[in-house]
């Protein structure tokens, strides 16, 4: 046993530091302390060099990003089964659900114009081929050439750059209602409760039931009925308008004016300026179809 001298407390001969108080007792003359065995390179702590710039070890996983699309593909399916079932009931589904819906319909309403597109085109070629049996029946003299392929080139020149302008005018005009819309419920209302991206979800919620009326229109028209077609498609732009309502009306929060002339306000505003988009589109519609007409004989 040996004392120590901080404290005076016995201790056994093996020890190197007293039990009671930590004091460190000096190495015994002759003894040389142990040395630890030192760590080979590959066992040594990294440096911070090392650490900052060492290589993730773990990979990302490839097929994360179709896992997520998948997933939110799955979460937009139910999203949009609830919202035709309940369209005025909001659920808080994903921040871009608006959005994904606003980019469906432009490219159901660029297949539903193509479809028509080609019904008018065989119904020009049979027009034009039946009123030159008829003048020739009575000896009149026409234009010689296939009016099925003057259409059809007409038709190519037109179709060139339709599809790609009418897609982008769908969303332009979505973003007007859009646009308007929250306008009137932020500025006019002063209803604050919205921001840009809640509004145009709860705005594509009420209008949902029009994706599915919008497949209903294009197998009307492969069905050859274009009537239907047609009714159908100015039904989805009636429901438009109420959805654009109810994005303004429905709530409760109390706002600057009544929301029935914030409504009117609304309408009016949209009006306007989906007149004046139309009427540049509708011109230029016209002159292609006029080239079209040319180019058949007509």
């Amino acid at each position: 046993m040996k004392t120590c001298p901080n404290c005076g407390s016995q201790q056994p001969e093996n020890v190197k530091f007293c039990t009671n108080c930590g004091f460190a007792f000096p190495a015994e003359p002759g003894k040389t302390p142990v040395q630890e065995p030192t760590k080979t390179q590959s066992e040594q702590e990294p440096t911070k060099f090392q650490q900052q710039y060492a290589q993730p070890q773990e990979t990302k996983n490839p097929n994360e990003n179709v896992e997520q699309a998948k997933s939110f593909a799955k979460d937009y399916w139910f999203y949009f089964l609830n919202a035709v079932k309940h369209p005025t009931i909001l659920e808080n589904g994903h921040k871009y659900f608006g959005f994904a819906t606003i980019i469906l319909f432009a490219l159901f309403n660029d297949l539903f114009v193509k479809l028509l597109m080609n019904s008018v085109a065989r119904s020009v070629t049979s027009a034009v081929d039946s009123t030159k049996s008829f003048l020739s029946a009575f000896g009149e003299s026409t234009t010689t050439g296939s009016s099925s392929d003057a259409v059809s080139a007409g038709q190519a020149t037109l179709e060139s750059g339709l599809y790609a302008k009418l897609f982008f005018l769908t969303l332009i005009v979505f973003a007007i209602y859009v646009l308007i819309g929250f306008f009137v419920r932020n500025v006019v209302l002063g209803d604050k409760t919205d921001t840009l991206m809640s509004f145009t979800n709860r705005f594509t919620h009420y209008l949902m039931v029009n994706l599915g009326l919008s497949v209903v229109s294009m197998v009307l028209m492969l069905s050859g009925m274009k009537g239907a077609a047609v009714f159908i498609y100015f039904l989805m732009a009636l429901i438009m308008s109420v959805a654009f309502i109810l994005a303004i009306v429905i709530d409760t929060n109390p706002v600057k004016i009544d929301r029935l002339y914030g409504v009117v306000i609304g309408q009016l505003l949209l009006a306007f300026v989906v007149f004046i988009i139309m009427t540049v589109f509708a011109v230029s519609l016209a002159s292609n179809l006029t080239s079209i007409m040319h180019a058949a004989g007509l």
